[in-house]
């Protein structure tokens, strides 16, 4: 299996926006410091996203923005 290093995040990031789709988990995360997560499932999201439709775009670029960075990390 290829592994690649995708990036580090700050506090307030997300992660798992992969599996919106139904679909497998495409990476694993470890914390390099204490951590405090939350679980977001789809329904609330959808109702997140109903009160304020400006997130999805947020969301959208945000994922295009770590395919890119994915893609570009897999070619070098």
């Amino acid at each position: 299996a290829v592994q690649a290093h995708l990036g580090v995040y700050g506090p307030g990031e997300y992660l798992g926006e992969m599996s919106l789709d139904g679909g497998r988990r495409s990476a694993s995360v470890e914390t390099l410091e204490a951590s405090t997560c939350a679980v977001v499932g789809r329904a609330t999201l959808e109702a997140f996203i109903g009160e304020r439709p400006q997130f999805a775009f947020e969301l959208l670029a945000k994922v295009i923005r770590r395919a890119r960075t994915a893609t570009l990390s897999t070619r070098q």
